[in-house]
């Protein structure tokens, strides 16, 4: 097994206005490029063997920042995108509930399978982020880091799976804002 690094983008207005963002391509705010650049610090000395993002401006200028230290080439992934959240986009999380109360009641009960409106599922969020996963391990040799930088909701969901964790779990384990992760086949490092 690969050493991984899993940093999620830096904040955005959005993630400040409680907007749900999805495939949306927002960018950092000037905090975010502040995080971004506080998680180059701390990752300058690190060695990467390869460098894998999110094709979403939020975390590619994450991963530019962390990658001015180390020259790689960032290969751009779009299944380490956010959950595409489909009609939800740009709303208020607040919103969600009065404009949607149907479908909102189903993903409540029902977080894992249900399907939000032109987007998709908990479970596709993790089918794609598992295959991301499992390809990479088939490409890297276990002496290798590799830093991963995508969001809050599919890097948790990744979490859960490489964890044993139940994916109702999630959403206790999203991660902050640009701060390293560092995984070898058990968590050794992550923010509470």
């Amino acid at each position: 097994m690969a050493n991984y690094i899993f940093v999620r983008h830096g904040q955005t207005d959005w993630n400040i206005e409680g907007r749900w963002q999805g495939h949306s391509n927002t960018n950092l705010n000037e905090t975010g490029f502040h995080q971004a650049q506080n998680a180059a610090e701390i990752l300058r000395d690190t060695h990467f063997s390869a460098v894998y993002s999110s094709d979403l401006l939020r975390a590619m200028n994450t991963a530019k920042a962390i990658n001015q230290y180390h020259g790689h080439t960032i290969i751009e992934e779009p299944r380490l995108r956010e959950q595409h959240l489909g009609k939800w986009e740009g709303l208020y999380v607040k919103e969600v509930p009065d404009k949607y109360p149907e479908l909102w009641q189903k993903f409540i009960d029902y977080p894992i399978e249900t399907v939000i409106t032109d987007g998709e599922s908990l479970q596709q969020l993790v089918d794609r982020m598992w295959d991301f996963y499992l390809e990479k391990e088939k490409m890297h040799q276990p002496d290798e880091s590799i830093l991963v930088v995508a969001h809050g909701l599919s890097l948790a969901v990744l979490l859960c799976k490489l964890n044993g964790l139940p994916l109702t779990e999630a959403y206790k384990q999203i991660p902050a804002n640009a701060t390293p992760i560092y995984f070898s086949g058990k968590i050794i490092d992550q923010p509470q």
